[in-house]
């Protein structure tokens, strides 16, 4: 799944308040959820959370992990 960041909002008030300024959180989406929402598996502690599409931010990889994401992919044989 696509790699996204949440903003501490996305937990709630209560949470936001809490955490630092600028904090997010780094997660892989794993499923759609109802409209407007998606299951996020996050990074810090493995667990799955629904999260609001408004309070994500896909992550974009730098174009250095694109070459080696793209260095590792399988080439085609020829014949």
């Amino acid at each position: 799944g696509a790699r996204v960041d949440a903003e501490a909002a996305a937990f709630g008030d209560g949470y936001a308040a809490e955490a630092a300024a600028g904090r997010v959180y780094r997660g892989t989406v794993t499923s759609r959820g109802p409209k407007g929402w998606w299951n996020v598996r996050y990074d810090d502690d493995g667990e799955t959370w629904a999260t609001e599409e408004h309070f994500l931010k896909e992550v974009v990889p730098s174009p250095s992990r694109l070459a080696k994401i793209a260095a590792r992919a399988p080439r085609p044989m020829r014949g």
